[in-house]
């Protein structure tokens, strides 16, 4: 196309130009990516009937999009109906073993008259030792489950990758919350105090938690960790993790000093994988071109047996492995066992939930992947 040939153009500079005319703009004010924008928002006004064309065609799409999207979900129940039942089920009885958790917590402060015996980094206004460890690991395994609801939300409406992605959070999730469960530390609570404390960070950004503004809480919780754990604490998300790593001044923690120090090896393709669908790689852009059809790019909603089982599974697998670490550490620091009792029905849920993701993905390779109206 020539550059006079192009409606676009033509409407563009006859907007432009009469903006020059009436005063509002001149010539040397021109600025080619304002001027696109510009002329795109005004369509409506200056071009009515491209302006409805698009309207009309956006709104068939639309309507097509939304019956792609009940066919894909049909799709998903018909071959992970029973999988994603029990995963519901196990998510609902994950939440009541969180419920048990907080209830031990209340337990075990009534024993204690209200309140624990530490403070934290001698500031008395905040919660320490067990105390703050139960509370974060239940905090923790409460966004287990909500990972969880996200992705069983994702594979029924056909996004398996959008899963994976939550899969992924869900994963680092879980390793963390082993990491502060088998915290080596005297007392063991160590790593918690530290993970509540690296909030500052997120809270407030680095550069703003180095020279403020923050709020008073926060300028003396962030002076007392620098002198109890060095200037270098607040350098990374992950330096919380510093002792386990076997050098507690550590300048800089990664998430692959987590795993190294869990041995994760093992499960740690689950977070490989997952990464391929959380950054904007370009192999994922590449291979997502089909030029046997027409329109190239595929942007709606796919049933894709096998990446949904593979998600379900990995998340069955995580929620049931943080589910009992939290449950083990925390019923035993508290000394409150019977919380344990909560968590039956919820191992039988999840364990079955895993297993069927992994038969029904196993069984429905080479299934046909629904084409786009």
């Amino acid at each position: 196309m020539e550059h006079d040939d192009s409606e676009f153009l033509a409407i563009s500079a006859r907007r432009f130009n009469r903006l020059v005319s009436e005063g509002a703009a001149t010539a040397e004010e021109f600025d080619g990516v304002a001027e696109f924008r510009a002329t795109i928002s005004a369509l409506p006004s200056i071009a009515p009937d491209r302006h409805a064309w698009a309207a009309r065609c956006s709104s068939v799409r639309t309507d097509r999009r939304r019956s792609t999207g009940a066919s894909v979900r049909r799709s998903v129940l018909r071959h992970y109906g029973r999988a994603l039942g029990s995963f519901d089920r196990a998510l609902g009885a994950a939440e009541f073993v969180n419920g048990a958790l907080i209830e031990a917590v209340r337990d075990w402060m009534d024993e204690q008259g209200g309140t624990g015996p530490e403070a934290l980094l001698g500031i008395e206004r905040f919660p320490s030792g067990v105390l703050l460890k139960s509370l974060v690991l239940t905090g923790l395994h409460s966004q287990m489950v909500q990972l969880g609801a996200e992705v069983a939300h994702l594979l029924r409406g056909g996004h398996p990758e959008g899963a994976t992605s939550r899969v992924r959070t869900l994963y680092e999730t879980v390793l963390k919350t082993v990491l502060i469960c088998s915290d080596q530390s005297p007392g063991g609570y160590e790593l918690a105090e530290r993970y509540y404390v690296s909030s500052l960070v997120e809270a407030n950004g680095k550069e703003r938690l180095a020279n403020g503004p923050i709020d008073e809480d926060a300028r003396e919780l962030r002076d007392a960790a620098v002198a109890a754990w060095g200037p270098q604490f607040f350098s990374t998300e992950h330096n919380w993790a510093a002792p386990a790593t076997g050098d507690p001044l550590k300048k800089r923690v990664t998430f692959s000093d987590i795993e190294e120090c869990l041995g994760a090896g093992p499960v740690s393709h689950i977070y490989k994988e997952a990464n391929r669908d959380v950054h904007a790689g370009p192999t994922k852009v590449i291979n997502a071109a089909d030029f046997s059809v027409p329109y190239l790019y595929d942007s709606r909603p796919a049933f894709d047996v096998g990446a949904t089982g593979r998600a379900g599974h990995a998340a069955a697998f995580l929620i049931a492995e943080g589910t009992l670490e939290v449950l083990r550490r925390v019923t035993s620091d508290l000394r409150q066992w019977d919380a344990a009792l909560a968590a039956s029905e919820f191992l039988r849920l999840v364990s079955a939930a895993g297993t069927e993701f992994h038969r029904a993905g196993t069984a429905g390779r080479g299934l046909p992947r629904p084409e786009p109206a």
